[in-house]
């Protein structure tokens, strides 16, 4: 489980009913198991960051050696700004459709984001962060599952409530197909249940 304590420090200075949903996250979200999978002392790009907690957790953590998040949402991205980060992070309000910050990373993630796109680009955008990867580096996508189809029901509930967005869910086995496509080398899809909400994890490492 995710600890409590680094949670509320990255999130003091946020507006409250953000911060109440961003320290209620870790609930139903396998965070933990997201800081586990940056690779230590990383330069991170997160696209579809929201309001930077999984990036401020592991520069709370001392894990990764600087942090760039993106997020059309100019309200998280502004919460986001909060975090206290000693110049480590930084954070844009821009589309994930938008030309993404230059240079190569060792890791990128996608955490919750695939399903929130149209189902013609989410390929695209996985090849997208696959070409920003530096040698060596980790592309660590996290979405929903679709299986059992019960808790995938429960998760397009949830995003028609609080995004209020008809999502479109995709495979872990399909994303870790895209990831071979585009030049990396997949782990085993992980799966994880919290509550009654279904996540897969896909890692893939550039050779």
């Amino acid at each position: 489980m995710t600890d409590p304590a680094a949670v509320a420090r990255v999130t003091a200075a946020m507006p409250r009913g953000l911060r109440l949903l961003q320290r209620l996250r870790p609930l139903i979200c396998p965070c933990d198991r997201l800081l586990a999978a940056a690779p230590p002392g990383a330069r991170v790009l997160d696209v579809g960051c929201g309001a930077g907690l999984i990036l401020g957790l592991l520069a709370d953590a001392g894990r990764i050696a600087e942090g760039t998040g993106i997020d059309a949402g100019t309200a998280a991205i502004a919460a986001a700004a909060t975090i206290p980060a000693h110049g480590r992070l930084r954070f844009i309000a821009q589309d994930a459709a938008a030309p993404w910050p230059e240079g190569r990373f060792d890791a990128v993630l996608l955490i919750d984001l695939l399903h929130h796109l149209r189902p013609a680009a989410q390929r695209a955008v996985v090849a997208q962060a696959a070409a920003a990867l530096a040698p060596g580096g980790m592309l660590i996508i996290k979405d929903m599952a679709v299986r059992p189809r019960w808790m995938a029901t429960m998760n397009r509930l949830h995003d028609l409530v609080m995004a209020r967005q008809w999502i479109h869910q995709i495979p872990g086995a399909t994303i870790a197909s895209w990831c071979h496509d585009a030049g990396l080398v997949p782990a085993p899809v992980e799966r994880f249940q919290r509550w009654w909400y279904a996540h897969e994890l896909v890692t893939a490492r550039r050779p």
